[in-house]
């Protein structure tokens, strides 16, 4: 077949395969904007409706809106509304993206209170403690947050340093010229595929199927399988343990000047060590683990500097016993809208924001 001949019948098939896929869920790209000295937080481009899929099988479909202030949430963001309002921090768990916003802890939250308070949302995939401590900061100035709730995940701790992460666009904490840790911002710009990202197919090959990262994925799948408690390996060296250890101390450090609020006005939720909290020998197993440690690590430490710390472990663990109902997707280890419902009900049921509504006249 000449070569004109074969690129002809190419570029037919690509078009093809591009009109049908445009009545397919595939994976909308979230075009994150630049982050710099300009714009210090990370948001995406706003006011758009998204489509959600996992996988080559579009697994998971969701359909999401990013709002006026560039997160994904169903409800646009006013600096100088009336009501009392409430910030959600997080990573992928709170951008939630695979689940109904009405399911998610924040929706949950918002639908309750919606006569009585606001809440807001701020989460990326991938964000760990020292960029929560940059949206709490953006929350506490640009809109004034009365209170603040910051969801805590396995791998949040070794990937605040820059050591060991570095994604544009997010904040990180790295040693100063004295040793100590202090925030340090990388910029974005954007990604070469940003306008491919218009075509249907580009999007499934490169966010559904992952060629990009075709490399890393056959390595993954001869590499010996490694053992996981919650989203980060159960076993490090003593290195990542001790630099997740101070990564901890600077965020508690932090958390005071950028929340800008009292710390009876603080919640911080820890996710439970899954899916180990099925089987109780797994469980039992898993106290050793790294983030078995930095779990006992992260609450202790909240709780000594004054801080509310709600641990989900056992209120899942008691869900699962009573219902048999998991809190993932079955090809995916985020919260499905089960976990989000377990943890909007830990929030609610905590003493600490009871005492808030209290104290604002709810």
């Amino acid at each position: 077949m000449p070569l004109s001949a074969l690129a002809l019948a190419v570029s037919a098939l690509g078009l093809i395969l591009e009109v049908l896929l445009r009545f397919l869920p595939v994976l909308d790209y979230t075009y994150p904007m630049p982050v710099n000295e300009q714009n210090p937080v990370a948001r995406n481009l706003p006011n758009r409706n998204l489509t959600y899929s996992a996988g080559w099988r579009l697994e998971n479909h969701n359909k999401v809106r990013v709002n006026n202030d560039g997160f994904i949430n169903d409800q646009d963001y006013y600096e100088h509304a009336l009501l009392p309002l409430v910030a959600v921090v997080g990573d992928s768990y709170i951008e939630a993206l695979m689940v109904p916003f009405a399911q998610t802890l924040q929706g949950r939250l918002a639908d309750t209170l919606r006569a009585k308070l606001r809440v807001y949302s701020f989460g990326f995939s991938g964000a760990p403690l020292s960029q929560y401590l940059v949206w709490a900061r953006y929350a506490s100035e640009k809109y004034k947050n009365d209170f603040l709730i910051i969801n805590v995940v396995a791998n949040d701790f070794n990937e605040s340093l820059l050591k060991y992460k570095n994604r544009a666009g997010a904040s990180y904490y790295a040693p100063d010229d004295n040793g100590n840790l202090r925030l340090t911002r990388l910029d974005y710009t954007s990604t070469r595929y940003r306008l491919a990202f218009k075509s249907a197919l580009v999007r499934y090959l490169l966010l559904n199927l992952g060629v990009a990262e075709i490399r890393q994925r056959i390595h993954a799948f001869w590499a010996a399988p490694s053992d996981y408690v919650g989203n980060t390996l159960a076993v490090v060296s003593a290195d990542v343990i001790e630099d997740s250890t101070r990564a901890i101390d600077a965020f508690f450090r932090d958390l005071p000047t950028y929340s800008g609020l009292p710390k009876q006005r603080v919640l911080l939720l820890v996710d439970a060590m899954r899916p180990q909290i099925y089987d109780p020998i797994a469980l039992r197993d898993a106290e050793t683990s790294y983030y078995g440690q930095m779990r006992r690590e992260f609450i202790s430490k909240g709780l000594s500097a004054g801080y509310a710390v709600v641990d989900l472990q056992p209120m899942f663990i008691e869900h699962f016993a009573r219902e048999s109902q998991r809190f993932e997707y079955p090809n995916d280890g985020h919260w499905n809208p089960i976990g989000h419902g377990v943890a909007a009900t830990a929030v609610a049921q905590s003493s600490v924001f009871k005492d808030f509504q209290i104290d604002i006249g709810s």
